[in-house]
Parts: C-alpha cells; structure tokens; sequence
C-alpha cells in the first residue's frame, strides 16, 4: 500500500473545499487533511479543524490493522508499506517510530530514493559546523513535537535504531538518480544528493539479513533509472517485493537485484549468482599516489587547489600529476573533467 495524505494543494480534488468561510473552516467534512508535507514527519492533521489529533502515523497503523484483518482478507500474507521519494521518506520515519502492531502478516518497509534519511545518532559523515538544524526531526530525533512516537523517542537513538532493527526493510534504489531536492541544509551533512545519502545511510546503520524466513530480513535492490517512481515499481525488483516475495505465504523472496553490487555490506541478502566483487575495485597508483575511493565533496570545496576545470582529456593519472606537480599529496577527480 502507498497511501495518499492531501493537503492544501489538492482542495476539491482529494476533499470538498468551500470558499468563503472563516480561516480554517473551509473543508467542512471529515476527510483526514494536513498541512505542506507534515504528514511525511507523522504530524497532526490540519483538517477537519473540529478534530486535529490524528497522525498520519496512525492512519498507517489502521490501514495495517485494517489488511490484517483475517475475516476480511483470510488470504493476506504479506503487508507492504511503500514508498518512494517523499512517500519514501515517510516509510523510512514510520518504520522507525511506528508502533510494534503485533501483525498476523509480516510487514516490509519498501522505501525507494528518499531525498533523506532519518540518522539515529547526531554524528554525520559531513561537516555540520555551518547548519545548526542538522539533527531536527525529520532528519534527525532533536526538537521532536509531534505526539505520536513520543514515548519512544523519550529513550533516544539507541531505542529508535532498535525499532528501526526489528523491521523488514526493502532498500530501493535508482542507480541513475543523482538528484538533489534539498530546501534547507539538513540532508547536506549527510550526503550532497541521493545517491550520496543512500550510500552513506547504509554504511553507517548497515542492513542485515540472519535469517530470511523469520526475519527481521533487509534487502538491498538496485534499479537502472533515475527519480522515477514508476520505472521503480516496474522493475523485476518492485514487482518482487511489492507483489510476489511470500505471495503464497511460503516466507520465500528474491535475493538481492543488482549486480555487480556498489559497496561493501550492500548485500544482506546476497544472490549467489552473483560472483562479481565490489564495483570501483581500481586499486591503482597514479604519480605515487594510491587510489582511495570515491568521498564526497562540500562547498567550499574540500581541496581549495583546482589544476584544471572543463578538460575533456583529463585521466587520473593527469589529476595526479598535476597536483603532485604543485605540492600536494591528495587529489580528487570530479565531473570526468575537474
């Protein structure tokens, strides 16, 4: 399932709207509104004004319970929560402070390039000296408002990664999404866009897979494309794990789709025929300088000497030489010509 939470934007389209009321009193039925994008966060519905305490939190709890419900549907297997971009970083919240419902069905998290992730701890792989909201929900637990989840958070990160532990969680990612829809500074002290983040989140907080058939089970799936929601859903590994992982409740799923796969631990539930090592295994040495791996870059950027911009003929072992020519021990390529 991937619900729909309208907000303002969607007056007369996903709920009546009459104009010319008082403030606040325009939508004069008891369809579940909220405010912007609060409802990605589990805030408070905006609408109807006369009952503001519903999160959409708990409108995902009774959606759960709701396909959970035997004598309504007495073939339910498996229950998936899903999401991409800001519904993904939804799914990523919800699993992470949503309630334990005890389910009779499984529940998998699918979560697919989210803009952000919410980090359990206020360390981050970037420098976070130039934005002081870093760490305020949703990218982080600090400054946390909302009533729903907030019992948990009284027992801090370590309680909420072990809430976020105890999930299925269906890791999804466009290969080709390099993109970056950032409004404020926050997910920029965890990675400079998506792909970035996605990496840097399961390196610090990696999945795990012990045992597929009793969970919890984390898989880890990548896609060739971009930002695109329904070329995710398409793919050979959305349609396996929104539809066809346990479909006969049997606790079967497909390993892990990619290959070969991106970075060390990207595989908690690795396919076997998969024999291909790590991608970027160059190990080589260029002007006496050792290559290291691929880091991210800040602005201002991390090495203030730039050698050349705009060189189509530009190498590694150019880059190298160009800085070990000036003094320097560390060089970085950018862009196939920086």
């Amino acid at each position: 399932m991937a619900p729909y939470f309208p907000n303002g934007d969607d007056k007369n389209y996903g709920y009546p709207w009459t104009d010319g009321l008082a403030p606040g009193k325009g939508s004069t039925t008891n369809a579940l509104v909220w405010q912007g994008s609060q409802w990605a966060g589990g805030a408070n519905n905006q609408y109807p004004s006369y009952s503001v305490h519903t999160s959409s939190y708990d409108a995902l709890d009774q959606a759960v319970k709701w396909f959970d419900n035997t004598t309504v549907f007495p073939n339910m297997h498996q229950i998936v929560i899903a999401g991409h971009s800001l519904g993904a970083q939804t799914t990523n919240r919800y699993a992470s402070i949503g309630s334990v419902l005890n389910t009779k069905s499984p529940v998998n998290y699918w979560i697919a390039n989210p803009n952000s992730w919410l980090w359990f701890n206020s360390s981050r792989p970037l420098d976070t000296s130039s934005c002081p909201t870093y760490d305020n929900w949703r990218e982080g637990l600090s400054n946390f408002t909302n009533t729903y989840g907030a019992t948990l958070l009284k027992g801090g990160g370590s309680a909420v990664l072990a809430r976020w532990n105890s999930r299925n969680i269906n890791f999804a990612r466009g290969t080709q999404d390099t993109g970056d829809d950032s409004t404020d500074c926050d997910p920029e002290t965890t990675g400079s866009n998506r792909n970035e983040r996605f990496f840097n989140f399961i390196r610090w907080f990696p999945p795990s897979c012990p045992n597929a058939a009793s969970g919890p089970c984390d898989t880890v799936d990548y896609v060739n494309v971009g930002h695109d929601a329904g070329a995710m859903m398409a793919s050979p590994a959305g349609q396996a794990r929104l539809f066809l992982d346990n479909f006969s409740g049997d606790k079967s799923k497909a390993a892990d789709f990619g290959c070969p796969r991106l970075q060390t631990g990207d595989d908690p539930y690795p396919n076997s025929t998969c024999t291909q090592p790590v991608a970027h295994p160059d190990q080589g040495t260029y002007s006496g300088l050792t290559y290291q791996g691929c880091y991210s870059d800040t602005q201002p950027h991390q090495l203030p000497y730039t050698a050349y911009a705009g060189n189509s003929a530009a190498t590694l072992d150019l880059c190298a030489s160009s800085c070990v020519k000036a003094g320097y021990s560390i060089a970085g390529a950018e862009y196939g010509n920086e």
